[in-house]
């Protein structure tokens, strides 16, 4: 590093491909929830600010829209995950995962997302 490339061709480069090969490891549900995360913080901002300078307002404004995106983008990657995990022919991802409601064959999700002890979701006995 005692000398500098003009052209950006260095060790930079060599960082930038790490970092893809980092992002492209992350799995496709942490975007959406990132995504859809950020979505209804941004809309909520924004909402709360247009409720306080212009006053009551439709459903179908921008701020609204963004908020339902957020929210209709998080229902769809659970319900993805969910029916995958349940219908998967992969006794790897049925493994790792838990069941859901009376007879644990109704559905499966994968481990850790609000499960208690008994096996469980913590909303449901």
């Amino acid at each position: 590093m005692a000398q500098t490339i003009p052209l950006g061709l260095g060790s930079k480069g060599v960082e930038r491909v790490e970092g893809a090969s980092r992002a492209a490891s992350v799995p496709w549900f942490v975007w959406s929830g990132i995504l859809s995360v950020s979505s209804i913080a941004f809309g909520l901002y924004w909402d709360i600010s247009w409720h306080m300078t212009i006053g009551r307002d439709t459903f179908w404004t921008p701020a609204h829209l963004a908020i339902q995106f957020g929210g209709i983008l998080a229902a769809i990657t659970c319900i993805v995950l969910i029916f995958s995990t349940t219908f998967s022919r992969n006794p790897a991802a049925k493994a790792a995962s838990v069941g859901v409601g009376i007879p644990r064959a109704i559905g499966r999700i994968p481990d850790g997302l609000g499960r208690r002890n008994d096996g469980h979701l913590g909303a449901i006995r």
